[in-house]
C-alpha cells in the first residue's frame, strides 16, 4: 500500500490497545474493590478458564506428541487473564460490562499465583 494509504491505518491499530485500557478503566471507577471480589460466580468462572482448562489441555495434548514449546506456548496462553476486550464487547452488546470488568480486573490478580502454578505443572507433566 502507499504510505499516504497506510500510515493513518498504522496510527489508528496503535491506538486500540490504550483506548480498551482507558474503556476498562471508566467501568472500574464505578466499582468498589470490595464489590468487586464478592460474588463465587466470577471465581468459578476464572477457575475454570485459568487453572482447569489449561490442566486439562495438557493431557489432551500431550499424548499426541505435540512439540514442547509449542504445548507450553499453547498451555500459557490459555491461563493468562482475561482480555480487556471481553469489556468493550458486552458494552457494545448490551450484556453488563461492569460484571466482566470486574472478572477482568480479579482475573490479573488470580494470575500473579496461577501462572507460576500452571507454568510448574506443565514443567512437570511434559
Amino acid at each position: 500500500l502507499p504510505k499516504n494509504i497506510e500510515t493513518p491505518f498504522y496510527q489508528l491499530g496503535q491506538c486500540t490497545t490504550p483506548l480498551a485500557m482507558i474503556f476498562i478503566g471508566m467501568t472500574l471507577a464505578g466499582v468498589s474493590f470490595k464489590q468487586a471480589f464478592q460474588g463465587g460466580s466470577k471465581y468459578m468462572i476464572l477457575l475454570q478458564k485459568m487453572i482447569l482448562m489449561p490442566v486439562v489441555l495438557i493431557f489432551i495434548l500431550k499424548p499426541l506428541g505435540i512439540d514442547s514449546l509449542v504445548l507450553g506456548v499453547v498451555i500459557m496462553q490459555l491461563a493468562m487473564p482475561m482480555q480487556n476486550m471481553f469489556s468493550v464487547l458486552a458494552n457494545e452488546y448490551g450484556a453488563d460490562s461492569r460484571y466482566v470488568a470486574e472478572a477482568i480486573l480479579i482475573s490479573m490478580f488470580v494470575s500473579i499465583f496461577s501462572l507460576p502454578l500452571i507454568y510448574t505443572a506443565l514443567d512437570f507433566l511434559t
